[in-house]
């Protein structure tokens, strides 16, 4: 990002990050779960927080103020998009004022003992910022900036937007072969270390789920009919298909027997889409030993946060996780091109499986390499009716002809 702009856009003298002494946050301004873990392990009371200026909380020393800083850029990276607070696309006049008012990353309303406004804190939070263009390998930048051709697009929030070296190694894969593709592949992953690594103990308790039943019964009581009394698929019926059966997935090729379990039995059934009045054999399986795991969606931004270079390993991270997540139509399913490959490098390096978030349900999802790995349980096994499903929407703001106050976006 060459040729940067030099000044924060609106910014007036009086408040100038250099004419205030760096203040620290406390533990009960901060309100995402990273930030107030960080506030948490570096901080003391005694310094005054720049939100709520009291003393008596813990807060962190000033002496933390770059990397308090540094965090808290990564967060306003990972929940907006620059459009939203960068006026040259129409946003705020800076990233500080999307503190000032309801947000996931500060506390910003009054509350009983902490008397927080927008005149108060200002300073502080604009001091967060400044400077804006750090060099990629010792900050993060909130702006895009310009380079020898103009002005940059805007930044993508990270929740929402795909890591650049994902997309990367996703377009390679349409045209090479994977085998060309995984050297460039496994080192983007190995930038991730050990932040990926999870583990379950043995005899710990997942979940299958498989649509139909393997019989149905009319149960007769004194010789009268009672129930209609249903029998689950159990054992090798619900457990992963032998090889010459198995089809592509999320994260195996075709003819690769792979285990997919859930967390709990509401997350598998999910997991399979059913519909209204389908019946569903739930199984369950153990761990036959501790097992070794990756799981993306575990690793901390604050990890990541010391510098862009930092937080670009921690978009790949996240997008991995989400990828993997999303449920794919049939006619989509070449993009289980990236995941398939991301599976066989992570199974190279020892790694038993993969746990991902479900996208359909509150739960866990969880990849085994090697069925083997885990015993079915056929005493444990259930048979579940599907009654109805509900979905969860929110309209967004939207628009049927834009106006002249409408800067249209790049597309993503």
């Amino acid at each position: 990002m060459a040729n940067h702009e030099n000044e924060i856009a609106g910014l007036p003298h009086e408040v100038l990050p250099s004419d205030l002494d760096a203040m620290s946050l406390c533990s009960v301004c901060a309100k995402h779960l990273s930030l107030k873990q960080f506030v948490l392990d570096e901080g003391a009371t005694g310094y005054e927080c720049g939100i709520c200026h009291r003393r008596d909380q813990i807060a962190t020393p000033p002496a933390e103020h770059g990397r308090l800083s540094s965090l808290v850029r990564a967060l306003v990276r990972y929940f907006f998009d620059e459009w939203s607070y960068n006026p040259h696309w129409g946003g705020e006049l800076e990233p500080a004022s999307l503190l000032c008012k309801e947000n996931e990353i500060v506390e910003h309303a009054t509350a009983p003992g902490f008397p927080r406004s927008a005149e108060t804190s200002e300073g502080f939070l604009i001091e967060l910022f400044h400077p804006p263009y750090p060099d990629y390998d010792k900050g993060i930048a909130v702006y895009a900036g310009h380079d020898d051709h103009g002005r940059l697009p805007p930044l993508d929030a990270l929740s929402t937007s795909r890591s650049p070296w994902y997309a990367k190694i996703e377009r390679r894969l349409a045209t090479e072969n994977y085998f060309e593709v995984e050297n460039e592949f496994e080192k983007y992953l190995a930038k991730l270390g050990s932040d990926i690594e999870a583990s379950l103990q043995a005899g710990t308790k997942l979940f299958r789920a498989r649509i139909g039943v393997a019989q149905r019964f009319i149960r007769e009581v004194g010789g009268w009919t009672a129930d209609t009394v249903f029998q689950p698929f159990i054992g090798s019926a619900i457990g992963a298909p032998p090889p010459a059966k198995a089809t592509a997935g999320r994260l195996n090729r075709d003819g690769i027997a792979f285990l997919y379990l859930a967390t709990d039995e509401a997350t598998a059934a999910s997991e399979i889409r059913p519909h209204p009045g389908h019946h569903i054999s739930i199984g369950a399986f153990r761990a036959v030993r501790d097992i070794r795991l990756a799981d993306f969606g575990k690793i901390d931004i604050a990890k990541f946060s010391s510098s862009d270079e930092r937080l670009d390993i921690f978009h790949l991270g996240l997008t991995i996780s989400r990828e993997i997540s999303l449920p794919i139509t049939p006619e989509d399913r070449h993009k289980y091109t990236v995941t398939q490959l991301l599976a066989d490098i992570i199974r190279r390096q020892g790694y038993d499986g993969i746990r991902f978030p479900s996208s359909v349900a509150p739960g866990s999802n969880l990849c085994i390499f090697q069925p083997a790995l885990f015993a079915s349980e056929p005493s444990s096994g259930k048979v579940l009716y599907v009654e109805g499903l509900t979905y969860e929407m929110q309209e967004l703001v939207h628009l049927i002809e834009p106006t002249d106050d409408d800067v249209a976006l790049p597309s993503p």
